[in-house]
This record gives C-alpha cells, sequence and structure tokens, in this order.
C-alpha cells in the first residue's frame, strides 16, 4: 500500500495558495499517475502532468524543456 510522506499535502496546499503553479513530470503513464494523485486527495494542486505517454522519447529533462518552451511558462 502506498502512502503520501508525512507533510506532502500540507506543503502542496501552502505552495498552492501561495499561486505557484506546479507540475508533475514523470516517466510513468499518466492514468497511473492521475490514479494515484486523485487516491492522495492531491490532483487539484497540479496543473499539468507531462507523462511516459505524451512523448515517443526523451529524458523528463526533456520533457521539462519542451514543456516549458512550448507553454511559455517559466521554472524556478
Amino acid at each position: 500500500m502506498l502512502n503520501l510522506a508525512e507533510g506532502v499535502g500540507d506543503t502542496l496546499a501552502q505552495l498552492n495558495g501561495l499561486g505557484v503553479r506546479q507540475i508533475i513530470i514523470s516517466a510513468t503513464h499518466r492514468s497511473y499517475i492521475e490514479s494515484l494523485t486523485k487516491q492522495f486527495g492531491i490532483d487539484a494542486f497540479f496543473d499539468s502532468v507531462i507523462a511516459a505517454d505524451d512523448y515517443e522519447a526523451g529524458s523528463k529533462i526533456e520533457r521539462a524543456v519542451s514543456f516549458f518552451e512550448k507553454s511559455g511558462q517559466t521554472c524556478l
């Protein structure tokens, strides 16, 4: 059974309250990421999910760079 690490939900809520936009970039398939974020009640904190099935190849870093270039957003 998976559990959310202590303090993660509170941290995500605080960042959200400050207006910090958050995304998930993962080598996992979107359906699994979405099911976990819903299970833990944290799905509303994320603006976007970039998953393995969104791109044919590339590292998570390459996916992130591509996302930010296309979206015009910046990363902290």
